[in-house]
């Protein structure tokens, strides 16, 4: 087995094994976190976009945060996520805007 044959399966197993964790923390923070998400971004299907990445990314890691700091964990994540997605849309919003502006036809 390669390098990148083993650090798959690992992975793998790592998946495996969280996914019983991340389905619990799942029951007990995916309302409070929709709610956040949705009053950061506005609109509730964004919102569970949002959510699922995280929990997505969270079943892949290695190892969970603390039990202790996990709410913070998870809030602050999706916090992140969210206003990343804003300053992107903000982004995106500027650059359409500029090159959609039609120079005046008076100057001169």
């Amino acid at each position: 087995m390669d390098g990148f044959q083993a650090l798959f399966s690992r992975a793998r197993c790592t998946a495996v094994r969280n996914q019983g964790v991340c389905e619990e923390i799942w029951r007990r923070y995916a309302d409070r976190l929709l709610l956040y998400a949705t009053t950061i971004l506005e609109d509730r299907a964004t919102a569970e976009d949002v959510l699922q990445d995280m929990f997505v990314n969270l079943l892949a890691m290695a190892s969970l945060p603390p039990p202790e700091e996990l709410p913070f964990y998870l809030f602050a994540a999706v916090r992140n996520r969210a206003v990343s997605l804003l300053r992107s849309r903000r982004r995106i919003s500027r650059i359409h805007g500029c090159l959609l502006r039609v120079p005046s036809a008076g100057n001169g």
